[in-house]
């Protein structure tokens, strides 16, 4: 069965893209596997100092997956049609976006990774950085980047874009691009 990554901090764009990408797991019978990244200060350093109680970390940890917990039964119960119901699963750790997304990517075998765009020119930008300026820089699979006014409609064509610094990568990229538009689900 296909499965596709939907990386989510919980924003509302974050939560547009959940939407997008339970429907598009509808159309290709795919599961989704939903995915939050905690960024403990301490361990990723943004600027000269860093103050980020001990015993927060896990207060942190478990609102986040409680969170991803509510995001999975409001996917699940919103889906008021017959068919295929995506199964969906979570994961949540903490470290860096790239470093999570990439090794959750290889060990659930993912074939997409789907996420919502950042709003530009926020104070959560500006402190914890563009997360999906951070995926398209390092993503190992696919990506698809939601924007916050995405409708959703049943995808016939696909685009890939690239710098062309790697072309052997673009080229296995597009491959599996090709592999996961041919299959049908199972």
């Amino acid at each position: 069965m296909k499965k596709l990554l939907i990386a989510t901090d919980f924003s509302a764009n974050a939560r547009h893209a959940a939407k997008y990408g339970y429907l598009l797991a509808k159309q290709l019978k795919a599961g989704i596997f939903l995915c939050n990244t905690i960024a403990i200060p301490a361990e990723a350093p943004m600027s000269g100092m860093t103050v980020w109680p001990q015993g927060e970390s896990d207060v942190l940890f478990d609102d986040s997956i409680e969170e991803l917990k509510r995001l999975k039964a409001h996917l699940e119960q919103t889906d008021r049609t017959d068919g295929f119901r995506p199964p969906v699963d979570y994961l949540n750790e903490v470290g860096t976006v790239k470093q999570t997304i990439n090794d959750a990517v290889s060990k659930q075998k993912v074939d997409m990774i789907i996420a919502g765009s950042h709003d530009a020119g926020r104070l959560g930008t500006f402190l914890l950085g563009n997360h999906a300026h951070e995926l398209i820089e390092f993503s190992i699979k696919p990506l698809l980047i939601i924007p916050h006014t995405a409708k959703f409609t049943p995808i016939k064509k696909i685009a890939f874009a690239t710098d062309f610094e790697h072309p052997e990568n673009d080229l296995e990229q597009i491959y599996e691009l090709i592999a996961f538009a041919r299959r049908k689900g199972n």
